[in-house]
Order: structure tokens, then sequence, then C-alpha cells
């Protein structure tokens, strides 16, 4: 086998690769810039193999082969002209010309026998001017497209360049037939150079692809950090709109935002806001699916809504789903009046941009929320600030008012009207004062303070804060185990007992009693409050030890407070290294257990000496 031979052989093998890529892609998405891609390269393909054939067969010299090769060697230019049409439209004259053109040197190469000399020549100027003009052509758009597609149009520009070359060189030969022998191996380099170009600019490998990728993934990333300090998402929208035109050509881009509440996806457009349900348009669809979708016909593919993609024009879209992990944001759009030349960059282009938009939109809801977080930090410190500086102020004149309330009490008849009004004014000051002790608790437990533990024994110290309950410690009975002996902070472990013990007493009837438990168990001890009350429904479970949270079915003219008391409760079972947990029915009661560390770190001893024994009180 000669040089020549062998790099004719590695071209049509290039060649028929390629026609079957575009044979694959004309049946998975066909349209007209598949078409034109696929008979580009089934002629080239049909020339090819009609003359491997011809060859065998003895045939070289045939007729029919001369018109094949003929009518061939004319339509090469003339689809590659169809095909920057299909990128960019051409101007109508110019297409209209190469079409009569076309016809015209294919007719003449069917009905005019062996047509050599001057109709030649004429031919040859014609099929090099037009592939001279569609290589321009192609360099031209490849200056307005980015990435990948500028790479793949800059490959079919010298391919097609080297094409007009190669045409060009045929001429030679078939006018001056002594020159084949000189030509020929010129026009094997030549040929194998633009068969390279074509298979880089319409099917680039893998490894090709990635590394034209990589500047504008970096570019994107670079722009990521600006704009997730953009004021808002649509600013966010608008400017990946604009990022999307320039990356792609394409004649507009759309991003929807995902609306959650009214399960709708939003655009902004020149008519102001769009809504579009999932499963609606083209961009809905592929939001729906959660999957990338291209349409080189809408109206065809979303036909409910054909009317509207043919008054705007609109024929070609590609959409992708904005998605970070499992949280859906919105959806990528792009759209043109017709398809584009190189569809799966675009698609992969539209993916990669989809990303960055989740990343970017993700980050921004982010650092809002942070944002948000902080400032209500801030908020929730100075407003903090400012009640505990008025509810230490009012402590003392609430003081002078309960002590002269009492004092009035004292000196009143006891069954007279001022008395009782006395009484009332006594008992309101006492639940003034202790709505405000209760606040100042919430903001000393705030600072994160640890307990400041003493030996003691816990069932002494709920003993003693049920006998501090005045009369309504006759409502109540302790029992478990004889002591509990550990580290605790005494007053504040009593303070969550009573809290415990009067939630308890005032969500009951007045008959019913309250059982506190106290058990050891190994190096904790649980603490239970049981009542027969009204309970709790089961909506406000997780929230009832957040400040001021009150359950749905109090009535605050009947039960009184600020929903500070469970709050202080769990500070406090916190502070001892344990938690606090509730189990309750409506119209039945509710049990409270407090889980805490009996010991200090530094003061918990090798084996616990505590002995159970049932008690009752």
């Amino acid at each position: 086998m000669t040089a020549q031979d062998f790099l004719s052989a590695v071209s049509q093998v290039i060649f028929l690769a390629l026609f079957v890529v575009a044979t694959v892609r004309l049946v998975r998405r066909p349209g007209w810039a598949t078409l034109d891609t696929f008979l580009f390269f089934a002629v080239i393909a049909g020339i090819l193999v009609a003359g491997d054939i011809a060859a065998l067969l003895g045939f070289e010299d045939d007729p029919t082969l001369s018109v094949v090769n003929w009518v061939g060697i004319a339509a090469m230019p003339f689809l590659l002209l169809r095909l920057v049409d299909d990128f960019r439209p051409q101007p109508i004259a110019i297409m209209a010309i190469a079409t009569i053109a076309f016809l015209g040197v294919a007719l003449t190469g069917i009905l005019v026998p062996q047509p050599w000399g001057l109709v030649s020549l004429v031919v040859v100027v014609h099929v090099v001017a037009l592939g001279a003009y569609a290589s321009l052509a192609f360099l031209r758009e490849a200056r307005r497209s980015n990435g990948v597609t500028r790479r793949r149009m800059q490959a079919v520009a010298i391919g097609s360049g080297l094409l007009a070359v190669v045409l060009l060189l045929v001429g030679v030969t078939v006018v001056v037939p002594d020159a084949q022998p000189a030509i020929g191996l010129v026009n094997q380099v030549v040929g194998l150079t633009l068969v390279v170009a074509y298979f880089v600019g319409f099917a680039p490998p893998a490894f090709l692809r990635r590394s034209w990728q990589e500047p504008t993934l970096r570019a994107l990333l670079a722009e990521a950090t600006q704009l997730v300090h953009l004021p808002d998402p649509r600013a966010i929208a608008r400017r990946m709109e604009e990022r999307a035109v320039a990356a792609t050509g394409a004649d507009g881009a759309r991003v929807g935002l995902w609306d959650e509440h009214a399960a709708v996806l939003l655009f902004d457009g020149p008519d102001g806001e769009r809504r579009v349900a999932p499963g609606g348009f083209i961009a809905g669809r592929a939001f729906q699916a959660q999957a990338p979708m291209f349409s080189s016909r809408a109206e065809r593919d979303a036909p409910a809504h054909a009317a509207e993609y043919r008054a705007t024009g609109i024929r070609a879209i590609a959409a992708a789903p904005i998605t970070s992990g499992d949280r859906r944001l919105g959806v990528f759009v792009v759209y043109a009046a017709r398809p584009p030349l190189f569809t799966d960059d675009v698609i992969s282009l539209i993916g990669l941009m989809a990303e960055q938009a989740a990343l970017v939109l993700r980050s921004h809801e982010l650092l809002r929320g942070a944002a948000q977080v902080r400032a209500m930090a801030e908020v929730t410190r100075l407003k903090d600030d400012f009640l505990s500086v008025v509810a230490h102020d009012v402590r003392t004149p609430l003081t002078t008012i309960l002590l002269n309330a009492e004092l009035l009490e004292d000196a009143l008849d006891g069954g007279s009207a001022n008395a009782r009004r006395a009484s009332s004014l006594r008992t309101e000051a006492l639940r003034l004062k202790q709505l405000v002790e209760d606040y100042l608790d919430v903001v000393r437990a705030d600072e994160a303070r640890p307990a400041r533990r003493e030996p003691g024994d816990l069932v002494s110290l709920a003993r003693e804060a049920i006998d501090g309950m005045g009369q309504d410690a006759a409502r109540v009975s302790v029992r478990g185990d004889a002591s509990v002996a550990g580290t605790y902070d005494g007053p504040r472990i009593q303070q969550l007992v009573q809290n415990l013990a009067s939630n308890a007493l005032k969500y009951s009837d007045p008959s019913a009693s309250v059982g506190v438990g106290v058990h050891a168990d190994g190096a904790d001890a649980t603490l239970e409050v049981t009542d027969h009350g009204i309970g709790i429904p089961e909506a406000d479970l997780t929230l009832l030890f957040e400040r001021f949270h009150r359950g749905q079915n109090t009535d605050d003219r009947r039960y009184g407070g600020l929903g500070l008391g469970l709050y202080i409760c769990k500070q406090i079972a916190e502070e001892h290294g344990g938690s606090i947990h509730v189990t309750s029915k409506v119209g039945v009661g509710s049990t409270f257990t407090v889980r805490i560390r009996r010991w200090a770190v530094s003061d918990e001893p090798a084996l616990d000496e505590a002995t159970p024994d049932e008690v009752a009180s």
C-alpha cells in the first residue's frame, strides 16, 4: 500500500464514522440542522463508497460514476452553505443564487455527457466560491460564539476551507489530467487534514470538549461570587439570562424561579410576571421531569401552547432544571427562532449554567438567611437588654405596691368590699412580680451560665420546692427514691420543680392532684411531674419549650402567663447536662420528664451509693 492509498483509507474511515454520527443525531433529534449535517456526510460517504465499489468491480470509467461524482461535488458546498444558514440565517438572495447554481450544475452533469472543458472550469469556480464563502461564514459565526461552540465552528471553518482547496485541486486534475500524479498526494494530505478538522468540529472527543469548556467554567465560577451578592434572586436571574445569550448565541433566555407556596415557576418578561405550572410549556416539563429537554419544534412538542410559540417566533427551546440537592429552585431556558447547529453543545452549556444558577441561588438564599438570623439575633439582644432594664426598674415600685397592698388588706375588715379589692390588688401584684421574675430568669438563662452545683439530695430539694408553694402544696405528692444524692444548683432545681408543678396545677381541675416522682438511674436522675389536666395538642409538642409559646387550647383569660415557664425549665435541665420532654393526650393529662446528671464531672463518685426506697407525702 502506498502512502497515498494509506491516507485515502484513513480519510474514508473518518468520513464514514462522521456519517454514522450524523445518522444517529438525525434519528435522536430530527431537525433541519441535523438533516443538513446528515446529507452533507451522506454525499461524501456516497461518493467514497461508490468509488470503492466501482474500483472493486472494474467500473472506474463508467459514466454513471462520473455523474454521481459531479452531482456530489456540486452538492457539498451547497450543503455547507445550508449548515451556515441553519446556524445563522443568510441573506435570501445568497441562498437563492446558491440553490439555482447547484441545480444548474447538477442538471448539467446529468444531462450533458462528460461535460469537460470550459463547463468544468465554471463548475470548479462555482464549488470553490461556495466553499470559500461557507468557510468565511463559519469563521464569522465562530467570532460571535463562545466556548465549545466557537472551537467547533472554527474547526468546521478550517475543514470547509480545505474542502474548497480539495475541490479546486480536483477541478484542476479534471481540466488538466496530466497534473494528476503531482497533485494526487497533496490532495490526499489536504483531504486527511480537512477530515480531521471536520471530526473535531462535528464529533469532538470528550477530552477536547472538557478542555474547551474549562475557560467557560472558570468564568462562570469567577462570576458566581459576584452574583451571590446581588440584591435578590430576580436580579441574579436577569444576569444569568444575559450570560446565557452571550454564551450560546441564542435569541433569548429566561430563568424561572420556583415559588414553593404558589407551586408555580415565575418568569420575568417585558409584559410582566408570567406564571408557569410544572408540566406546562417545555420549561415546565423540564422542571417537572428534573431533566434537561430540547425541542427543535416547540409548537409540535407542546401543542397546547403552539399558538403562543408561533406568535413569538420561538421554534427551538433548550431547558434545564435548577436544583440544589433535593431543593428545586427553578428552570433555565434558552430559545431561538431555529435550532442550533450544535445542539449537544447548547444542552451541555445550559446544564452547566443551570448548575451554576443553583449554586448561586442557594448560596444567596443561605447568605440572606444568615443575614436575617444575625439581624434577628441583634434585634432580640437589643429587646432583651431593654426589657431587662425595664424589668429591673419595675421591681422596686412593684415591691412597694405589693407591701402596701398587704398592709391595706390587713388593716381592712376581711369581709368588706375594700378588703376584697386590696386582696385582688395583692394577688395581681404577686402575679406581675412573678412575670417579671420569669423574664429575668430567661435573660439570665440565655447567658448560658453553668449550674452552681453543691452537694445535696434531689428528693429533699423537690419536697422543699413543693412546700414553698403555700396552699397548693396539699395537692402535690412527691414519690420515688428515699434519696437521690448528687451535686445540684439547689435554687434552680427548686425553680424547675415549682414551674412544672405550678403548670400542672394551673391546667388541672381544682380538685385534681399532681404527682412528682424522683428516681436515681445510675449517674443520672429523673424527675417526673404528672397531671390529669387539659393535655397538650400534638401540634404544640415540638414548640412547647420555646420562648413565649403557649398551647392552642389555652385561654389567656383563664390561664395567665407569658409562656416562659417551660423554656426556663429546659434551660435549667440543660445547665445540669440533661434534657426535658413531654408526653400528653388532650383531655387526659400530661407527664413532663426531666433527666439530669446527678454529679458534676469533678464531683462524680466511683460508686453510686443511693438506695431506692418508695416513700410518699
